[in-house]
C-alpha cells in the first residue's frame, strides 16, 4: 500500500515520515476507545504503542508497513479527515 490515500494525507514510508507520525501518536491528544470504520479499537493508547512496537522492531521491511498505515488512520480519524 505505499503510497496510498489515507484520507487527504497520502501514507509516507520514508524514515522521516515514520518518525514524523510516530512522534505525532507519542504527542497527540487521543480518545480513549474509538471506531474507525468498521473496527472497534478498545484502548487506543495499547493501539499506539503496539503500533510503535512493530515499527521499531521491523521498520524498513515493507511487511510491516501496516502499522504506520494504523498510525495514519488514527491521526486522520483524531483530526477529522475524511
Amino acid at each position: 500500500m505505499d503510497g496510498s490515500m489515507i484520507g487527504k494525507e497520502s501514507c509516507r514510508f520514508d524514515e522521516e515520515s515514520v518518525r514524523d507520525i510516530v512522534r505525532w501518536a507519542l504527542t497527540a491528544q487521543l480518545p480513549q476507545e474509538i471506531y474507525i470504520d468498521s473496527e472497534h479499537i478498545t484502548d487506543v493508547c495499547e493501539y499506539v504503542k503496539t503500533s510503535i512496537r512493530e515499527i521499531n522492531l521491523y521498520y524498513p521491511n515493507p511487511l510491516y508497513n501496516s502499522a504506520i498505515i494504523r498510525l495514519y488512520r488514527l491521526k486522520d480519524f483524531v483530526e477529522g479527515i475524511p
